[in-house]
């Protein structure tokens, strides 16, 4: 997955966005993106979630059994 070009939006229209929410699996070029902005990044419970993504992020929890 590639996460730049939706990065890339969001960071050519800062002024009309307060944030960036991303819902992913973790799995992508995180490396690639630089922190700007408000981002969040909301990893699935069954993605890769040792993952190093700028701004903040939400870790669903693995559901128990």
């Amino acid at each position: 997955t590639s996460f730049i070009e939706p990065c890339t939006y969001y960071k050519e229209h800062l002024r009309e966005y307060t944030a960036m929410v991303y819902f992913t699996d973790g799995y992508g070029d995180q490396d690639a993106i630089k922190p700007f902005g408000n981002m969040m990044w909301v990893i699935t419970s069954n993605g890769y979630q040792q993952g190093k993504f700028p701004g903040k992020t939400i870790l669903i929890p693995k559901k128990k059994q």
